[in-house]
C-alpha cells in the first residue's frame, strides 16, 4: 500500500492517500469475500459430503442445526483480522476500529455457534434411549444459552466502549434488582426444572392433569420457564415450569409403568327391590358358577333358633347375591389384574339408592383398551342386574310418565303404543 500511495503521489493523482484508503477497503473487502466463498463452496460443501457419508449421527444432528454453517461466518472475521494492518499500514486509527467491529463480529458468530452445538446436544439426548428423557435438558440448554448471551453483550459492549469488562460487570450491582425482575421467570423455571429432574416429578411423555389450567394431555417439552401439554382433543396448554412445584399436579406416569389402570365406578339400585331369596330363588342361583361356592357358605352358616322368622334367621339377600356374582366376576374377567387390589363393596345409601361401587384394576392401560374393557363390565354388570330380581335406580322419565296414565280404567299392557305424531 506504500508502494502504491508513493506510486499515485509520483504520477499527479489528486487526493492519492484518501485513493489509497478507498482502495485499501476494496482489497479488504475483496479478500473478505474471497474467503467467504472458499468457506462457503469449498469447505462447507466438503464438511457436507464427509458428515453425510458419516454413519454416525452427532455429524448430522450439527449439520441440521446449522453449526458449521456459523462457523464458515468466522472465515472473513478472521481475514479481516489478519489483513487490515497489511492494507493500512499507516493508518492504526482506522485498524483499531476495524479490528474492535470485527471483535464484536466474532463474539456473536461465537455466541451463535454456542448456541447451535447446544441445540445439537439436546437433539441428541432426545435420540437416547427413553430413560434418559426424564431429565429436562432443554432447561439446563436455555440456562446455558442465557449465559452465552450475556458473556456476548458484556463482551461485546466492552469491545466497542473500549472499556474491560471487569468494569462492566463491577457496575452491575446497582442493577441486580433490575436483572431479577427481568429473568424472574427464566430463575423460577431453573430452580423448577432442577427440582422436577432430580426429584422425576414429570418427563416428557408423562399424562399430567393440572385442572387450573385447564390442561389433561401428554407433556411435549419442558422449557425453562413453559411447560407445553398438548391435551386430549389436540389443542395445547402452556403451563409455567415453577408451577409445576408451587401447585398440585396428577401424573398418570405410574400407571403406565406398572401395567394397571383403575376401574372405580359404581350403579345405584334401588332399595326397595332388596330383599330375602326364597327357596325357588336360592336353589336357581346355586346352579351359577359364580355364586354357588357362596350360596353353599351361606347355607352352611345359617343359625336357626327357636322362634324362627324373618328377622332371626341369616338368609341370603338378593343384593348380597348380587354382589357375590359381581366379585367372583370380577376375579375370573382376564382383563383384570389378579396381584391388585379388587373389590365390590356397598356405599352409604342416599337417594338415588344403593350405590354398588365396583374397585379393581384392569390389565389394559391404554385409553381406548381401557374404556372397552371398562365398558364390557359394565354393559354385563346392568344386563344382569334383573336376574337378581333387582332394580338400577333411574329418576323418572317421559316415558315412564306416559307408562304411569292409564285413561279409562284400561290396563298398562292393553295401552296402544305411543306415536311421535301429534
Amino acid at each position: 500500500m506504500d508502494f502504491i500511495q508513493s506510486w499515485l503521489i509520483s504520477a499527479g493523482v489528486p487526493h492519492a492517500e484518501a485513493l489509497t484508503l478507498a482502495l485499501g477497503f476494496i482489497f479488504l473487502l475483496i479478500a473478505c469475500y474471497v474467503s467467504h466463498v472458499i468457506s462457503r463452496r469449498i469447505l462447507l460443501v466438503w464438511i457436507h459430503s464427509i458428515a453425510q457419508a458419516s454413519k454416525a449421527s452427532w455429524d448430522d444432528v450439527l449439520l441440521e442445526q446449522k453449526t458449521f454453517d456459523r462457523l464458515a461466518h468466522l472465515a472473513p472475521a478472521i481475514v479481516l483480522q489478519l489483513c487490515a494492518p497489511i492494507f493500512f499500514p499507516n493508518s492504526p486509527d482506522i485498524v483499531s476500529f476495524l479490528s474492535r467491529i470485527n471483535d464484536f463480529y466474532i463474539i456473536w458468530v461465537v455466541v451463535a455457534v454456542v448456541f447451535s452445538i447446544l441445540n445439537a446436544v439436546g437433539q441428541l439426548y432426545l435420540l437416547s434411549p427413553k430413560a434418559a428423557k426424564e431429565f429436562p435438558i432443554k432447561v439446563i440448554i436455555q440456562v446455558f444459552q442465557i449465559v452465552a448471551v450475556f458473556v456476548g453483550a458484556i463482551f461485546g459492549l466492552a469491545i466497542l466502549l473500549n472499556e474491560s469488562p471487569l468494569v462492566l460487570l463491577s457496575g452491575l450491582g446497582a442493577i441486580t434488582a433490575v436483572l431479577l425482575i427481568i429473568f424472574r421467570d427464566a430463575l423460577l423455571g431453573f430452580t423448577a426444572g432442577i427440582q422436577i429432574a432430580t426429584n422425576r416429578l414429570v418427563a416428557v411423555g408423562d399424562w399430567i392433569a393440572m385442572p387450573k389450567y385447564d390442561a389433561d394431555g401428554t407433556v411435549t417439552e419442558i422449557a425453562l420457564t413453559t411447560v407445553r401439554v398438548q391435551n386430549w382433543d389436540n389443542t395445547f396448554t402452556i403451563i409455567p415450569t415453577y408451577a409445576l412445584i408451587s401447585d398440585s399436579f396428577k401424573n398418570w406416569r405410574s400407571v403406565f409403568e406398572m401395567g394397571a389402570r383403575r376401574i372405580k365406578r359404581s350403579i345405584n339400585i334401588d332399595i326397595h327391590s332388596v330383599k330375602f331369596l326364597d327357596d325357588s330363588a336360592i336353589e336357581r342361583f346355586s346352579k351359577i358358577k359364580y355364586i354357588a361356592e357362596y350360596i353353599e357358605q351361606r347355607r352352611a352358616e345359617a343359625i336357626h333358633e327357636s322362634g324362627t322368622g324373618l328377622v332371626d334367621e341369616r338368609r341370603i339377600t338378593n343384593l348380597g347375591a348380587f354382589r357375590a356374582y359381581v366379585f367372583n366376576y370380577i376375579k375370573n374377567h382376564p382383563k383384570i389384574h389378579k396381584a391388585m387390589t379388587f373389590n365390590v363393596r356397598h356405599l352409604q345409601p342416599t337417594e338415588n339408592g344403593i350405590p354398588i361401587e365396583i374397585w379393581a384394576f384392569t390389565t389394559e392401560t391404554p385409553f381406548v383398551n381401557y374404556e372397552n374393557v371398562q365398558a364390557e363390565i359394565f354393559n354385563h354388570i346392568i344386563a344382569i342386574v334383573p336376574e337378581f330380581e333387582l332394580r338400577i335406580f333411574q329418576r323418572p322419565t317421559g316415558y315412564d310418565m306416559r307408562q304411569m296414565y292409564v285413561p279409562n280404567g284400561e290396563s298398562v299392557a292393553a295401552l296402544p303404543p305411543t306415536s311421535n305424531t301429534n
